[in-house]
């Protein structure tokens, strides 16, 4: 027996497959997008971490203003020196406050762009893990689709080997009325063992509940024995109209 050729079966529309295939993309993307954003995370956070780094501390001068006071009340100064210090520091003071600024202007702005970045990549694993948990349903709702189709295709032949099998076991029986002596008839004795199993897909239910077959069963020899006797009635007039007398 040749093997099949599945590269030949005609594949139709199929929602299911397309709904799959779809939302498989859409997670594939997302994970790329997710890649991106964890790059981008550590590239916000080594921003915040280095403007932060970068401010510097108001407390040596804070401390040598404390030092200028000690030495003013001590008598080791004078008012006039200590002030000097004091508006010497107060400029210092000023280039610090204005690097403070900046540092911490710096990293708010790579905070609020890690903040921003942190909150797409929750979304985007979110939805990769809605993905992976509807993943398995989509995939049996696609294979079901294709068992679907290919369930009306083997509806569509049983129906065509039924009529041929129905057929063939009534010439047999008409062969007994030829006049020939003897066994006349072309069935072997396996030909009542003869049934095309039964599959839990709507088309081939569908045809088993309007024939009435057992629920396992689509066609067997055992429930259409009627069958047989009208076909070989409907073959002896067909073969009477052609002239041939049984």
């Amino acid at each position: 027996m040749s093997k099949p050729n599945l590269k030949a079966v005609d594949t139709p529309n199929c929602p299911a497959l397309n709904i799959y295939v779809d939302r498989a993309a859409k997670a594939a993307a997302l994970r790329d997008q997710v890649a991106a954003l964890e790059a981008e995370i550590a590239k916000a956070e080594a921003t915040e971490r280095e403007a932060l780094a970068a401010a510097p501390s108001l407390a040596p001068i804070d401390q040598k203003l404390e030092d200028v006071a000690a030495d003013l009340a001590l008598g080791q100064t004078t008012d006039k020196v200590a002030e000097e210090r004091r508006v010497a520091l107060a400029k210092e003071r000023l280039a610090v406050e204005e690097k403070i600024r900046w540092a911490t202007a710096s990293a708010g702005a790579a905070r609020r762009t890690l903040d921003g970045l942190t909150r797409r990549l929750n979304n985007a694993q979110a939805l990769i893990a809605d993905f992976k948990k509807e993943a398995p349903y989509l995939r049996l709702y696609a294979v079901r689709e294709q068992a679907e189709i290919v369930g009306a295709e083997y509806v569509k032949h049983a129906r065509i080997v039924r009529e041929a099998f129905l057929r063939l076991v009534a010439f047999s029986q008409l062969m007994g009325g030829t006049g020939v002596q003897g066994d006349t008839g072309i069935t072997y004795s396996t030909f009542n063992e003869f049934f095309l199993p039964s599959f839990k897909v709507a088309g081939v239910w569908d045809e088993r509940r309007r024939e009435r077959y057992n629920f396992d069963k689509l066609f067997d020899t055992a429930s259409h024995q009627y069958e047989v006797a009208e076909v070989g009635v409907a073959e002896r007039q067909r073969l009477a109209a052609l002239g041939l007398d049984l």
